[in-house]
């Protein structure tokens, strides 16, 4: 099959503008007395910056227990104490994402979208505000003010590759893909050396069923070499294909799988070979290094100090620099449960640092649609965050 320059590029594109205003709403007593306290923040703050604070880094969580976060939410006090913070320094923005996070954390949904409108007019240019707003409005069922939220995000810098991938990854996360694939787009013609901007572009296609064009995707990028910020991508993005190739052939006829197998072998992609999971982990920011943890249920733990155990957990890419992506998989599972963490070894220069971790599993010989997960650290936090779990 003949493949052309990859035509991904969207004409005349305009993200969204930013039109928050803060909105009434029905909300629990404690958020409004956080939007009360807002008029109270913002004089006493009136001729300050908003303030990045680095706090003291945290202790690292050991090994052995930081899958002990699963369903843990911050206590009652420990948030009283994170809102007594945020109301002595209202401009700290450093506090309000610890704050913002733990409400994340403890599902107060109401409270974290009060905060965020509250705190989005003096911090208008902060990312994680829109999105800490997106992600509480999706789970209160307002999605218009969601999909609002998590597409100003790419507003903040229309021209930044690295907003325009972060508003299609949350996109996602909400079923909005085909939106989220006209960000994933203009990332790609602003950043066309990112590898994972091809990876969010195929799966937009991919977790709406569409394999072939999905497929497609990959193909291209991987025929063109457009992806050479990260050489070893290559071999990632050959995986991902193989799942989507093995779902083709599992819905063509048996007449058209040798055309099927022909495509596989000229990017060296074995059909034969199956995953039974697999987990990548990709993020934003340059110049970080972010180790990849997945612990499988006899407690061996693959990390780029153990890139592979006994349970048959193999690390790629370990100790890569840069933008990701790496991938732990396997060919056999056990029974049980497997958590999935990432912790940030080195953050750079730009403040509170994201990325996302996609999960891709088969059951019955048969690819799942993946999951995606999101996240962001705040500064100077390089401790275990636990991100997820897989179940077998």
């Amino acid at each position: 099959m003949a493949l052309g320059a990859p035509q991904f590029a969207m004409a005349n594109f305009t993200a969204p503008k930013i039109s928050f205003v803060p909105e009434k709403s029905t909300i629990s007593s404690t958020a409004q007395n956080i939007e009360r306290k807002a008029d109270d923040y913002r004089h006493a703050a009136a001729s300050l910056e908003v303030a990045e604070d680095i706090p003291v880094e945290a202790p690292l969580t050991s090994h052995e227990a930081w899958q002990k976060q699963y369903g843990v939410k911050p206590s009652d006090s420990e948030l009283a104490a994170l809102r007594t913070q945020v109301a002595g320094k209202p401009r700290s923005r450093t506090l309000r994402n610890t704050l913002a996070e733990a409400l994340r954390r403890a599902e107060k949904w109401s409270e974290l979208k009060a905060l965020s409108l509250e705190w989005q007019p003096f911090d208008p240019e902060n990312p994680q505000v829109y999105e800490f707003l997106g992600a509480s409005c999706a789970k209160l069922n307002d999605l218009p003010t969601a999909i609002r939220a998590f597409t100003s995000i790419a507003e903040i810098a229309p021209n930044r590759a690295a907003l325009l991938a972060r508003s299609g990854w949350l996109l996602m996360t909400i079923d909005k893909h085909d939106l989220a694939a006209d960000f994933f787009r203009e990332a790609i013609k602003n950043r066309p050396d990112d590898a994972n901007h091809y990876r969010g572009l195929a799966l937009t296609f991919w977790m709406q069923k569409k394999y072939k064009e999905a497929a497609k995707v990959l193909e291209v990028a991987l025929h063109n070499g457009t992806y050479y910020r990260a050489p070893h991508a290559g071999e990632i993005m050959r995986d991902e294909l193989r799942f989507l190739l093995q779902q083709l052939r599992s819905e063509l006829p048996a007449s058209e799988h040798t055309a099927l197998k022909a495509r596989a072998d000229k990017l060296n992609i074995d059909l034969n070979r199956n995953d039974a999971l697999r987990v990548t982990l990709c993020w934003e920011t340059d110049a970080t290094d972010v180790d990849l943890h997945v612990s499988a249920p006899n407690n061996e733990e693959c990390f780029n100090d153990r890139t592979n155990t006994e349970s048959g957990l193999t690390l790629i890419n370990p100790g890569m620099m840069g933008l990701g992506p790496k991938a732990i998989h396997t060919e056999k599972t056990l029974p049980g449960t497997y958590h999935v963490g990432a912790r940030y070894v080195r953050t750079g220069p730009m403040g509170i640092s994201r990325g996302v971790v996609v999960v891709m599993k088969t059951a019955n010989g048969a690819p799942e649609l993946p999951t995606i997960i999101p996240f962001a650290v705040i500064p100077g936090d390089k401790s275990m965050w636990h991100l997820g779990v897989v179940k077998f």
